[in-house]
């Protein structure tokens, strides 16, 4: 951990705000799409993470990522002393040459040059031309070896990263299993139940019933539309979700549950004339559960809200 700076600021803030909101490395991987070990490294100063290591990491805890921007970008420049040269941000001279396929002209330039030196017997013509196209082969392809190695060791981290990332995101991704909606029954509330039906959320109870966690909710025109509520009935240990505002049947609202630890989802949606509607709900003897929510017109889809779990 570095000791003071842009970038330690930034790692500070990241860890404070993990910390707060009592998420493990783990838990919060399985939110943000990234490795447990990608998220420490930023968190941890040795390097400044990317940004899109930084929004993950911020939004899975219910921030703007926007309102980290300027802190990220701080965190760019720590390290680089005044007047000094900063790494290039263009592709490598390798990297440049191989793409403008110089490469091919340079290794037709060599084979001329090896045609032009001297002048072969008739007997040898033959050959010396197999000499020569082995020759070519060989140069074409050293220059394809030195080009690949150049691209491979000029930002190692960042290709590993990307190359973890995507593997874990698509893990995460894959590993999520949807319930589909479940009728009401006797006995305790099951998963993908309706709070309401099965009482935990009806109005008779419904001052048990507790907010864990409140976060905006936006039209895809980026106004507002309403709350996104993290709701918990200590009684059922059950969660779900409660979006409000103003609902009509050109928006329809769509809510899914998610429980990490057994990477559960029941997803719902409704579009009608309401104050507010509700998603199916989730045990939460097993872990945490939290909420996400898009609002959906014929403009398109607005940004998903997320709660913290609990």
């Amino acid at each position: 951990m570095i000791s003071d700076g842009p970038r330690a600021d930034l790692a500070c803030r990241l860890r404070k705000l993990r910390d707060g909101e009592g998420v493990t490395l783990r838990a919060l991987a399985q939110r943000a799409g990234y490795s447990p070990a990608t998220l420490s490294a930023a968190e941890s100063g040795r390097r400044a993470p990317t940004w899109e290591v930084t929004a993950s990491f911020v939004q899975a805890l219910g921030q703007d990522p926007l309102l980290w921007r300027s802190l990220w970008e701080a965190a760019q420049s720590d390290g680089v002393p005044s007047g000094s040269p900063r790494p290039p941000t263009t592709p490598s001279p390798d990297a440049s040459f191989l793409a403008s396929g110089d490469w091919l002209g340079a290794a037709v330039a060599v084979s001329a040059s090896a045609d032009s030196i001297g002048q072969p017997s008739p007997g040898f013509v033959s050959a010396r031309r197999r000499r020569i196209t082995l020759t070519s082969i060989e140069v074409v392809a050293a220059l394809l070896a030195a080009v690949a190695t150049s691209l491979a060791v000029s930002h190692p981290d960042a290709a590993a990263e990307r190359s973890s990332s995507a593997r874990q995101e698509g893990a995460v991704r894959n590993e999520w299993r949807t319930l589909p909606e479940a009728r009401s029954t006797p006995g305790p509330p099951a998963d993908a139940t309706d709070p309401i039906e099965t009482g935990c959320g009806s109005p008779n109870v419904v001052a048990q019933v507790i907010t864990f966690d409140e976060v905006p909710l936006r039209l895809p025109n980026g106004m507002d539309f309403g709350r996104l509520l993290l709701r918990h009935q200590p009684g059922c240990r059950t969660s779900w979700g409660l979006v409000k505002g103003p609902h009509n049947a050109q928006r329809r609202v769509h809510i899914s549950v998610l429980r990490p630890v057994d990477h559960v989802v029941v997803t719902s949606s409704f579009a009608g004339q309401s104050v507010d509607s509700h998603g199916q709900q989730l045990s939460t003897a097993a872990g945490c559960v939290y909420v996400e929510a898009f609002v959906e017109t014929p403009e398109g889809r607005g940004l998903t809200a997320r709660t913290r779990c609990a």
